[in-house]
């Protein structure tokens, strides 16, 4: 592809043009410095300790290893901080290679997005930015935005910052340009959608890459716009639009981010950090792009594992233990120990303790002879709550073992149309999952069926358009189809860069757990007697797991 010129940013509109003046003013007045902005920041974010309830062991961790100097200021260093990790044994022997590489990543957010430069020390408050970068669950920057214009980070902008923490910018390689391309796919991560629906979208929506800027100059602006100085009532303060001019000179100059590169070394150090099963985005010697990121969000919560890291001052690690593993209540052939820690990478490690009971099952050398695919059905059609079926078999053609799944959330109201997330609950909609031969997650459409009967088969997806598993032949035999350019929305969404797939199996197993978990009752007693109850119900008398939204470190 040519390199092409971007044409300069567009005029602002008449009524922007009026307002400029108070930017100009605070200007003159040294209101608009980078200093004045982080002295900001910190104020803004000083209530932390009252609110999010993390300010206490953030501080208690910081001093326990901080160094002071002869003024009395309290910083860490390099040494310091691998310290600390080293503590919490983060890094196992055959992994320290990858301690400069996440100190680096820590420290890019510092002063992130003023500068992207890498600072060898920092203090408490410099730290408490770098994780109000990172936390998955904020969308904003701690601080409440006083103008007009303002903007949530998505999660595909948390993996954009990430890969920012870790690239090498200006190395000589540098992705060629078409502006528009590059804006009509920085508007879909963006949003985070798929490119079906990007296509069918209004395209006047609010996006982070425009004829001003990239994604690196709407950080900057995002974060000039909710920092700029206070007015007083009732105005409360300056759109986003009327801070362009100015964030365009301080951003001049700057890298852009398709300027970005990861090493194959480097990338090949992190993915093995993560412990992830399947990555699939190295398989070229080449630097990596921000584009190519694409991939990488296939293997679901891929960084986790640095966000863990990075975030051991601010939050406790991901609670994937012993504990987690053991939580079947009877035999299981499929859902073993492995394969609960892989499931655990995409519902949370807590939401994993509900599943504990088999609802269903099958085994081709058990029952040999065909099963109607109704039987399944309506094991599942009328469950109320929480259902995870695994099917797996062996290819047909090479013997490699597949193990697909469905969530379902809500089986009796998602079998007609998949429901919206329930506000403040952990558990995404319905999604189909593969844990091999390949890992990947494919989102559910809302308002589409989880599944469909044609016929004696049942179809979990459409065959024609994404993603789609047809059980068939008396539970016999299964057929798994990826299908990207089809013509209609598809009810699952595709991996677009595994291109078009095609897989039949001899099904072998099938499972299906459920939550029997039992809400307790307002009623004291009644409450101690559905504990009871629901302990004999299964013949166990094992806790029932401690569970809210509120405990969960992830998304």
């Amino acid at each position: 592809m040519a390199e092409t010129s971007q044409a300069p940013p567009p005029e602002l509109s008449e009524t922007f043009k009026r307002r400029l003046h108070y930017v100009n003013e605070w200007m003159a007045q040294g209101l608009l410095t980078t200093e004045k902005f982080f002295e900001n920041w910190n104020e803004a974010t000083s209530s932390i300790n009252g609110t999010y309830d993390h300010g206490d062991d953030f501080l208690r961790r910081f001093e326990s290893i901080a160094i002071e100097d002869e003024t009395g200021t309290k910083y860490l260093d390099e040494t310091s901080f691998l310290s600390f990790l080293r503590q919490h044994n983060v890094f196992p022997r055959a992994f320290q290679e990858v301690e400069p590489i996440l100190l680096r990543s820590a420290c890019y957010f510092i002063d992130y997005p003023f500068s992207t430069q890498h600072p060898a020390t920092f203090t408490i408050k410099e730290l408490e930015r770098a994780c109000w970068w990172l936390e998955p669950r904020y969308q904003h920057l701690g601080v409440e935005p006083c103008g007009g214009g303002s903007r949530d980070f998505t999660k595909t902008d948390k993996r954009r910052l990430l890969f920012q923490s870790l690239s090498t910018e200006r190395n000589g390689a540098r992705l060629p340009l078409d502006p528009d391309e590059w804006r009509r796919e920085a508007r879909r991560r963006t949003l985070d959608i798929s490119a079906w629906k990007m296509s069918h979208r209004n395209q006047s929506d609010h996006f982070c890459c425009d004829e001003w800027g990239d994604e690196l100059y709407h950080d900057l602006l995002d974060v000039v716009m909710a920092l700029q100085p206070e007015r007083p009532l009732p105005v409360m303060g300056e759109p986003r639009d009327c801070f362009r001019p100015f964030v365009a000179r301080m951003h001049n100059g700057a890298p852009k981010l398709r300027e970005f590169t990861i090493s194959p070394d480097r990338l090949r150090v992190v993915v093995r950090f993560c412990l992830y099963h399947v990555f699939g985005l190295a398989r070229k010697d080449h630097p990596v792009h921000a584009v190519d990121l694409e991939g990488a969000t296939d293997c679901p919560h891929l960084f986790r594992g640095l966000q863990d890291v990075i975030l051991l001052f601010w939050l406790d690690p991901s609670p994937i233990d012993e504990d987690s593993l053991e939580i079947m209540r009877t035999p299981s052939r499929l859902f073993t120990s492995p394969v609960i820690l892989q499931i655990s990478t995409v519902l949370s490690p807590y939401a994993m303790e509900w599943f504990t009971t088999l609802l269903w099952t099958w085994y081709r050398d058990t029952a040999p002879s065909p099963l109607a695919v109704s039987e399944l059905v309506a094991s599942i059609q009328d469950q109320e709550d929480y259902a995870l079926i695994l099917i797996s078999g062996r290819d047909i053609k090479n013997q490699d073992l597949c193990t697909f799944g469905l969530f379902m959330p809500l089986p009796a109201k998602d079998n007609h149309r998949i429901q919206p997330k329930i506000e403040d609950e952990l558990y995404p909609p319905c999604f189909f999952l593969e844990l091999s031969p390949a890992q990947g997650i494919y989102p559910g459409t809302l308002e589409s069926p989880a599944w469909t009967m044609n016929g004696e088969d049942m179809s979990i997806g459409d065959p024609n358009n994404g993603v789609a598993l047809v059980l068939k032949d008396g539970l016999s035999r299964a057929t798994f189809t990826q299908v990207i350019d089809g013509d209609e929305e598809p009810i699952y969404e595709p991996i677009r860069w595994r291109g078009n797939r095609h897989t039949d199996f001899d099904i072998e197993a099938i499972e299906i757990v459920y939550s029997d978990w039992v809400e307790p009752s307002d009623d004291e007693d009644g409450s101690e007697n559905a504990s009871s109850d629901a302990a004999s119900s299964n013949g166990s008398d094992r806790d029932q797991p401690e569970f809210s939204p509120t405990n969960s470190q992830h998304e």
